[in-house]
């Protein structure tokens, strides 16, 4: 019985703690990413020597 009112406080701060990430985001300084930024993360991944990549 004492897990409902923990549930329901969690769900009750969750709106908060998803706007407050939102927010962080948005002001984030940093220039945003280009379509080709986002590419060549991956594949930089995939061209790796790391044999954990490798499979």
């Amino acid at each position: 019985m004492r897990l409902w009112p923990r549930r329901r406080r969690e769900d009750a701060e969750r709106p908060d703690v998803t706007r407050a990430r939102i927010r962080h985001s948005l002001d984030d300084p940093r220039p945003d990413l280009t379509g080709e930024d986002v590419q060549a993360h991956p594949e930089a991944l995939y061209r790796s020597d790391d044999p954990v990549v490798e499979g």
